[in-house]
C-alpha cells in the first residue's frame, strides 16, 4: 500500500500544460494585484523590498526555509513566541517593541485562520505592514473571503497544494507596486514526466517501483532569493488547466481531514493540533504532536505512508530562549489528506497509527497520584 505524500496530475493533464507550455513566453504576464514565483520564499523576499526597510517579526514556529534566507537579502528577522492555539503572544510583542520593527508575519499554519481581527488591530496601533503567509492556505476561506486579503500583503504556495515542480504568488491589497519575478527558463520536461511516471507507480500501489522512481529521478530546488525567478512555463499551463478544479479539490481535502479526524479520537500518544476543521478551512495536511515523533514517522514511511516532518527549525532561532516552539516543532507530524487521498488510503494509515499506539507503554499512576486526583469530599 502507498499513500502518496504529494497529488499527482494525470498524464493527459501533464501532456496538454506540456503543449500549452511549449508556446508560453517564458516572462509571465502577471496581474498588478498579484506577481507569480517559483517558490513561496522568494515571493516573500520579494514583498519585503516593497516596504520601507527595517527588521520583520516572525513567529518562532515557522518554517526554516521561510527566513534563513532573508538575511541575504537584507531583512533582519526578530521572533516573537506563539500560544498553544499557534496565535501571536499579543502580549509578549507588545513588551517588546522595537522602532526598528516594520513588518509582522502572520502564519496560517495548516490553512487554518490565525487571529485575523487582533492582527490587524495590533498592526495599526503599532504601525507595522501586516504580511499574511498562505502558503498553506491557497484555498482556505475567512468570515466568506479567501485568505490573504486583509493584510497589506499576502504570500501563496500554489505548489503545496497543485501537483506543480514551482508555483507562488504575492498578493498586495494596497495597489502597492510589486516587484516581478524574472523569466524562468527552467526545463521541466523531466518533472512533467516524473509526475506521470508517479501517477502510474501510485495506481499500481508499487512500494517497490516508488523506490526506484525516486531514485531515479529528484525533484532539486535550486534558487537564489537575490534573483527571484517567476513560475516556469509547464506550471503555469497546468495551473489554468486545474483551475476549474479547485472547489472539488477543497472538497475532497476537507472530507479526508474530517474522516481522518473522527477516526484518530481517542487515541493515545496522538494529539491532533486542529482537531476541529472550522468553516471555510482548505487544510494542507493533517497536523499531529507526537512526543516520539521520530519512532511513529519512519513506523508510517515503512508501512508506505507519506508523511512528512514539519516545520524545520530555522538557524537563526535561539531554541532556549523560544523553547516550547522548538519543542513543538520536533514533535509535529503531518500525515497526507490531499486530493488525490481516498478512504482506502485513509483506512490504511489508521491501521498504521491503531497498532503503533496499542505498542506504546501505558503511563504508570501511583497511589499518590490517584488519591490526589480523587474528588474532595467537604
Amino acid at each position: 500500500m502507498i499513500v502518496p505524500t504529494l497529488p499527482h496530475s494525470n498524464p493527459w493533464e501533464s501532456i496538454r500544460a506540456l503543449q500549452m507550455g511549449s508556446g508560453r513566453s517564458a516572462i509571465q504576464n502577471d496581474t498588478d494585484e498579484v506577481r507569480l514565483f517559483a517558490f513561496g520564499r522568494q515571493a516573500l523576499a520579494a514583498g519585503l523590498r516593497s516596504l520601507p526597510s527595517g527588521s520583520l517579526l516572525v513567529p518562532a514556529y515557522i518554517c526554516d526555509t521561510a527566513v534563513d534566507t532573508l538575511p541575504a537579502v537584507g531583512t533582519p528577522v526578530r521572533f516573537y513566541p506563539v500560544k498553544e492555539d499557534l496565535t501571536p503572544d499579543w502580549d509578549w510583542l507588545d513588551q517588546h517593541r522595537s522602532p526598528e520593527d516594520t513588518a509582522l508575519l502572520l502564519v496560517h499554519n495548516f490553512g487554518f485562520p490565525n487571529d485575523i481581527p487582533r492582527a490587524v488591530e495590533y498592526c495599526q496601533y503599532a504601525s507595522l505592514s501586516l504580511i499574511e503567509d498562505c502558503a498553506h492556505s491557497f484555498l482556505s476561506e475567512f468570515e466568506g473571503e479567501p485568505l490573504g486579503k486583509t493584510g497589506d500583503l499576502a504570500v501563496f504556495c500554489y505548489r503545496k497544494t497543485l501537483p506543480l515542480y514551482t508555483g507562488a504568488g504575492l498578493y498586495s491589497t494596497s495597489g502597492r507596486q510589486l516587484p516581478a519575478g524574472s523569466a524562468n527558463t527552467t526545463n521541466t520536461n523531466i518533472w512533467a514526466y516524473r509526475q506521470m511516471l508517479s501517477w502510474a507507480v501510485y495506481k499500481t500501489r508499487s512500494s517497490f517501483l516508488k523506490r526506484f522512481l525516486n531514485r531515479l529521478i529528484s525533484r532539486g530546488e535550486s534558487y537564489d532569493p537575490r534573483e527571484p525567478s517567476g513560475i516556469d512555463r509547464y506550471s503555469r499551463s497546468l495551473m489554468e488547466r486545474l483551475s476549474p478544479s479547485v472547489e472539488s479539490i477543497r472538497v475532497k481535502r476537507r472530507r479526508n481531514y474530517s474522516a481522518l479526524a473522527i477516526e484518530l479520537k481517542g487515541m493515545s500518544s496522538i494529539n491532533p493540533i486542529k482537531p476541529v476543521l472550522l468553516e471555510g478551512v482548505s487544510p494542507w495536511g493533517f497536523p499531529l504532536r507526537v512526543e516520539k515523533r521520530d519512532e511513529l514517522l519512519d513506523r508510517l514511511r515503512s508501512n508506505g505512508v507519506g508523511a512528512w516532518s514539519w516545520p524545520g527549525i530555522p538557524r537563526l532561532l535561539d531554541q532556549e530562549a523560544f523553547s516550547s516552539e522548538a519543542r513543538l516543532a520536533r514533535e509535529t507530524l503531518m500525515l497526507p489528506i490531499h486530493q488525490d487521498i481516498e478512504q482506502f488510503h485513509i483506512d490504511h494509515m489508521v491501521k498504521v497509527l491503531s497498532k503503533w499506539t496499542l505498542e506504546q507503554p501505558i503511563e504508570q499512576v501511583t497511589w499518590e497520584q490517584f488519591h490526589e486526583d480523587l474528588p474532595r469530599t467537604p
